[in-house]
């Protein structure tokens, strides 16, 4: 969603805008604004990506490519180039870096939930078990057998020495 010429685009893109132009410093002599609608035109937004996001994915785009970076004063626009370059990279992308930690966050804390479930209920029929009388009954009659065996064998050494 490109906005309008002269409407504001959103502060959260806004934001980025900056945070990227802040990061590529040959960005910074692009107005923010027309930063913020070259990052909308190709789908960028805040809610999917962050400025780390953008620059390690041209990043990784440049280096598999054997790009490197030129000086600024060897680009007549900037900003175009950036946007050139981001589209390319973005053909690879499926989904946005920042859903795909939220959801890889999100089934992590489901896994440890699980497991915090199967916890808690191993110990409860544990609990269960150790509170049973059989088991009890049968706790209480190899403690007695254990107490005879050491009662006889400190009796045997006594007689030995």
């Amino acid at each position: 969603m490109v906005p309008r010429q002269g409407a504001r685009p959103p502060l959260g893109v806004q934001r980025l805008a900056a945070k990227i132009a802040e990061r590529l410093p040959w960005l910074r002599g692009s107005h923010v604004w027309a930063l913020c609608r070259t990052l909308m035109a190709v789908g960028v937004d805040e809610a999917g990506w962050t400025a780390q996001d953008v620059i390690e994915l041209l990043d990784r785009r440049n280096v598999a490519l054997g790009l490197y970076s030129l000086p600024s004063s060897s680009q007549r626009s900037p900003l175009r180039l950036f946007a050139h370059q981001l589209r390319a990279a973005l053909a690879d992308v499926a989904e946005p870096p920042r859903l795909v930690r939220e959801r890889d966050r999100a089934a992590a804390a489901a896994e440890r939930a699980s497991d915090h479930a199967a916890r808690a209920a191993l110990a409860a029929q544990l609990d269960a078990e150790r509170r049973d009388p059989a088991t009890q009954a049968r706790i209480a009659a190899a403690k007695a057998r254990i107490r005879e065996e050491l009662a006889r064998s400190r009796a045997e050494a006594r007689w030995r020495h």
